[in-house]
């Protein structure tokens, strides 16, 4: 993996993620509980994983009150997105091939830095899948969330 293909992974990450938060905005009636946590979870299992690379722990757990309406899940998301992208700059392709180690649930982990980095965007479309499923059966779908759709409207054909 090279650090210039994470970055496109990650530009990915934030055009789906801002889809998801377009459609929130535009429901008739405030989003769903249910909604506002999956949304602030990605932003906390990201900001996790941040917090573990650059700091080594992380214990700074949201609260409910940090996502109580679609207003603070969206400074939670911007917030948390120019931290990671500040890191990601301070990166080059030798620091994302580092090995990491961590403690998981399960134990003491080491994992290389592009694997913790590629965990976060995937982790992300599973729940903005889950979340594009409660959209649309509130009637307001994000639209496609694929990869080559996120291509042809911002990255440009590539080949």
């Amino acid at each position: 993996m090279q650090l210039a293909e994470l970055i496109l992974l990650f530009d990915y990450h934030d055009w789906a993620t801002e889809r998801l938060l377009a459609a929130a905005a535009r429901l008739e009636e405030a989003p769903p509980q249910e909604l506002l946590a999956t949304l602030a979870h990605i932003c906390e299992a990201q900001r996790a994983w941040r917090m573990l690379l650059t700091r080594g722990r992380f214990d700074d757990f949201l609260q409910p009150a940090d996502y109580a309406n679609l207003a603070a899940v969206r400074t939670l998301w911007q917030r948390e997105k120019a931290e990671l992208w500040r890191y990601l700059r301070s990166l080059d392709d030798s620091d994302i091939e580092r090995e990491f180690d961590y403690e998981g649930d399960a134990g003491l982990r080491r994992r290389l830095v592009w694997h913790c980095l590629w965990h976060v965007v995937n982790h992300g479309t599973q729940h903005r899948s889950e979340c594009a499923a409660l959209l649309t059966d509130l009637g307001s779908s994000p639209g496609d969330l694929d990869f080559p759709i996120f291509l042809d409207e911002v990255a440009g054909a590539v080949g």
